[in-house]
């Protein structure tokens, strides 16, 4: 038997050292030298990031054991000495673990006094306000940080210096938390001369921090009065809100006559809302600025009497103050039920139709009181009023009603005054049909309805064929057609169809040219990737949780999660969304017309009631069928929609939420009860506030989940999803951190990313033909990226598109090949589409590396590389059998497509690994022989998916697929 293995293996090295003579050496020497060079670079990779996890290993174990001596062994009979001698040994790692220390426990004054006393003996106080004026960002922010936990009178002297001449916002935003830390009053001006020339968000964030301070800064209001810098402005009206003094009142009654118009409605909201008590609204109904007019008619809602009522319903017929007048009049009726009465007797007596439809819509909050109130006194008009009251189609309560035991004689009257309406209305009709109890549906005269189950039309969503079809033909004739003009231009001897097998070596060569730059990409993308993780890393450091959570510092987040058919996995994801730690965000889940009990578990679970709020109209979206949510869970509120797909779902979300930022993530992710800490504080990294920041996504398939939480991270059992986990993790910690790193990024994925809401809505949100584009896509999540990018380059705005390699959330992966095949149809049909409806940005300076490197990248190795690699691979093949491709041309082929493609799955592992350990060892050990064998087999079937989708494209299939949901796993695995 070795006998035989010997001679095999010394025949294919005669073999293969015979073919070698036939292919040009010139050509192997460049071979080697160029895959030589590859392998050093990658090994180099490997070398440093394993030196970089090696040192932030120790740097850990160090830190964590000063943590132990502050908190266990450190107080007032410590002897001096011993505590300079441990700070020494690594001064900057003992901060850092008091800081920790003081984030996770209250430590006691003795111990923060003897620590504060070693440092001063050590004179590390002088050594962190040398760093204030280090060269790099890091050790200027590292040193402000740490300044913030000595109280050292030079320290806020430097500090005030510093923030004077400081030029980079992260600095100055960790300077201005050390002088509020250190209650350095003194400062203040300092604090907001530091505003000029500066983002909103940073803006924001000192107005949060100043709140410590906030009678200190009112105390400055007679300096700063006639200072007319915007943000100075913007930043002294927030803070007016945390401090109502006779001065704040006085120096936005200023702003209210002499600031720009922007300003002017702030210091109007401001002080009609926080002076309420020596301010009257009603001086401002007259103001020739409308905005100001319907501030003035809300504010008039939040004072409920007799006379401002009557004086807000005088605003109902102008257009331009109809919806302030009706948010005024239901606070109204919120805080002062008897005021009911008086709208109700201006509904019956009025004469103007846009008048009593406003008066409608503020009843429709009160309509079951209302019917009750109409059938008691047996109005004349009953059924007039109450169907103008349904017709707003806002009236839940009368459903709701309906559904309760009631009298039949009642139930009977109600059905005899609304029926007419509701048969009439198609729009109640459906909705009675659905949530009504069937007796009095019959009452109605209507019949029962379903939810809708066939899924809405898609509109324009493919892209023109015509194009694509010419690529795809040029991709796979092209060569071959060009080879042959060639051949006969040289006038090559034989006939032509033997030229073949000429081309098919030809080819070969251009296979591996190709593979080898795909490959190098990946390699330049990879090395970016480790530069962003290690500065991502170290940014970190710089931020305690204290600075995280203190008040608008942390963007606050609305996280929008749409629904359809989720059954199996709602209930973990929503509770595990509503225990995040995160200091200000909500759940918003939107219920896309699902089939199955979506909803029905979602109201069951967290005891949900049909209530009535007020939406936004931002965005277009299909109709609200109904909107849910529980006192008892201020932080949840849950929509029910008509099926218009999930971009449609997105749109409505932002349309109800109510803070600055919005987090898009699918209904069947689980995410990690930091990973929206984690997403959000990536915009502290950089300069300028992000539009857009990306986390990443990996299988959840067989984790442990236990009401949404993560108890174990296991690979998955099933081999398709253990090839998915592969995939994942080299497409997100290898590609999109490296093309965020060098600001190409294209798509941040739809399961988990963070958008700035007014950049969003300033687009016209997801691209739905329901908005004003008038156009459907599956890759909502791309387009918008796209989008966003494209626009403020259109506006000389950089496009900060970012993303946290570190914000992790796992989700659902296909385990059979039909569900993995429409995945990935869904996948390739959404990059056509935004490849050819964005195709004017590529190749144009004007929009920077987006256009001059990530689009052309794309177009080449996303979108005609699978072409190119299936044919590579058959062409392989075909050389291989037939004899005709040499040893040593195969061989360069597959180094250039599996071996190197083998080692950048292995790195981008390593990559993973290093920066946060999510697997065992042997799980590690599994994954590393699944990134080897997904090259023989899986990555060639991806491939001829990808491909399938191109012919999809051309057939002008459209839609979603269906994503069947297994559920997650929630006991111990066999």
């Amino acid at each position: 038997m070795l006998a035989r293995i010997s001679y095999i293996i010394s025949g294919f090295v005669d073999s293969l050292f015979a073919a070698a003579g036939s292919v040009p050496y010139p050509y192997i020497l460049v071979a080697l030298v160029l895959v030589g060079s590859y392998l050093i670079i990658a090994l180099g990779t490997l070398l440093f990031l394993s030196v970089a996890w090696l040192r932030h290993r120790r740097d850990e174990r160090i830190t964590t054991r000063f943590q132990s001596f502050i908190a266990h062994e450190l107080d007032e009979s410590t002897p001096q000495e011993d505590s300079v001698r441990i700070i020494k040994k690594a001064p900057f790692l003992f901060m850092e673990a008091y800081i920790r220390t003081e984030t996770q426990i209250r430590v006691p004054d003795a111990v923060r006094e003897r620590v504060e006393t070693a440092v001063t003996a050590l004179r590390f106080d002088i050594r962190l306000i040398r760093e204030l004026s280090h060269r790099t960002v890091y050790r200027r922010c590292r040193a402000a940080v740490q300044l913030a936990y000595l109280s050292s009178p030079a320290a806020a002297s430097a500090l005030d210096n510093r923030l004077r001449h400081e030029g980079s916002v992260q600095v100055k935003l960790r300077i201005v938390f050390a002088l509020v830390r250190t209650r350095c009053t003194q400062s203040i001006p300092s604090i907001l001369d530091s505003l000029q020339g500066t983002h909103l968000t940073y803006q924001s964030q000192v107005t949060g921090l100043l709140q410590e301070l906030a009678y200190d800064v009112a105390e400055l209001i007679p300096v700063m009065f006639h200072r007319r810098e915007p943000e100075l402005q913007r930043v002294l009206i927030r803070t007016a809100e945390s401090i109502p003094t006779p001065q704040m009142q006085r120096y936005l009654m200023h702003l209210v006559e002499h600031a720009e118009p922007e300003l002017t409605h702030q210091a109007l909201s401001t002080l009609i809302g926080c002076f309420a008590d020596t301010i009257d609204p009603s001086d401002y109904l007259h103001h020739d600025d409308r905005f100001i007019v319907s501030l003035a008619v809300e504010a008039l809602g939040r004072t409920p009497s007799e006379e401002a009522l009557q004086t807000v319903q005088a605003h109902l017929s102008t257009p331009d103050t109809r919806k302030s007048a009706v948010l005024a009049l239901s606070q109204m009726i919120d805080t002062s039920p008897r005021l009911v009465e008086s709208i109700i007797s201006a509904l019956r007596s009025s004469s103007d139709t846009s008048v009593r439809e406003a008066l409608a819509e503020v009843l429709a909050r009160k309509s079951e009181h209302v019917l009750h109130t109409a059938i008691e006194d047996d109005w004349p008009d009953i059924e007039d009023c109450i169907g103008l009251i349904l017709k707003t189609h806002q009236a839940t309560g009368i459903p709701a009603m309906l559904n309760r035991r009631l009298d039949s004689k009642l139930q009977r009257r109600i059905c005899d005054v609304i029926g007419e309406t509701v048969r009439t209305d198609s729009w109640l009709r459906e909705e009675f049909g659905i949530y009504v109890k069937e007796e009095v549906l019959s009452q109605l005269g209507i019949e029962q309805r379903e939810v809708q189950s066939k899924r809405a039309e898609r509109y324009r969503e493919n892209p023109q064929r015509t194009p694509l079809g010419l690529i795809i033909l040029a991709t796979v004739i092209g060569p071959f057609l060009a080879y042959l003009g060639f051949s006969v231009l040289v006038r090559s001897e034989g006939p032509w169809w033997r030229i073949f097998p000429n081309y098919l070596v030809a080819f070969e060569h251009w296979f591996i040219v190709y593979a080898f730059s795909m490959n190098v990409v990946y390699l330049i993308l990879l090395i970016a990737a480790v530069s962003a993780v290690l500065h991502s890393t170290r940014m970190r450091r710089t931020l305690p949780l204290e600075l995280l959570f203190k008040p608008r510092v942390a963007a606050a987040v609305s996280i929008i999660a749409p629904a359809y058919n989720e059954e199996a996995t709602i209930v973990e994801s929503v509770t595990a969304l509503l225990n995040l730690r995160y200091p200000d965000y909500e759940v918003i889940v939107v219920n896309d017309g699902s089939t199955d009990e979506t909803l029905h578990r979602l109201i069951k679970r967290f005891e949900l009631e049909r209530s009535s709020i007020f939406l936004h109209d931002y965005l277009k979206t299909r109709p609200v069928r109904g909107v849910y949510s529980n006192p008892l869970i201020p932080g949840l509120l849950v929509l029910d929609k008509s099926n218009g797909g999930k971009a449609d779902s997105l749109n409505l979300g932002i349309n109800a939420s109510r803070k600055e930022y919005f987090a898009a993530i699918d209904a069947d992710s689980v995410l990690e009860s930091d990973a929206l800490l984690r997403l959000a504080s990536r915009q502290f990294d950089d300069e300028t506030p992000a539009s857009a920041v990306g986390g990443n996504v990996l299988p959840i398939n067989g984790c442990r989940v236990e009401l949404g939480h993560i108890n174990e991270v296991r690979l998955p059992r099933n081999l398709l999803a253990r090839f998915q986990m592969v995939e994942y993790i080299r497409g997100f910690m290898t590609g999109r951190t490296g093309w965020a790193r060098i600001d190409s990024l294209l798509i941040i994925s739809g399961a988990f990313g963070l958008f700035n809401k007014q950049d969003v809505i300033d687009v016209g949100g997801y691209m739905t033909s329901s908005e004003r584009l008038r156009k459907d896509t599956v890759a909502e999540d791309m387009e918008l990226v796209v989008r966003v990018a494209r626009m403020r380059h259109d506006q000389g705005r950089p496009a900060a598109i970012r993303y946290a390699s570190d914000a992790n959330c796992w989700t659902e992966v296909p385990e059979s090949r039909r569900i993995l095949s429409s995945q990935r149809d869904r996948w390739q049909r959404g990059l056509i589409d935004v490849l050819f409806y964005h195709a004017g940005m590529t190749l144009r300076p004007r929009y920077g590396r987006t256009g001059m490197i990530a689009f052309p990248y794309h177009y080449i190795f996303e979108l005609i590389g699978p072409w190119l690699e299936v044919q590579g691979y058959l062409f392989l093949l075909i050389g291989l059998a037939t004899g005709v491709l040499p040893i040593p041309i195969a061989a360069a082929a597959l180094v250039a497509s599996v071996l190197l493609g083998v080692v950048i799955s292995l790195l981008s592992i390593h990559l993973i690994e290093k920066q946060q350990r999510l697997f065992r060892n042997r799980d590690r050990l599994k994954l590393l022989c699944m990134a080897t064998l997904e090259n023989f087999g899986y990555r060639q079937f991806t491939n001829f998916l990808r491909i399938r989708a191109n012919i999809s494209v051309l057939r002008k299939k459209s839609g979603w697929g269906v994503m069947v949901r297994q559920g997650f796993q929630k006991g111990e695995q066999k």
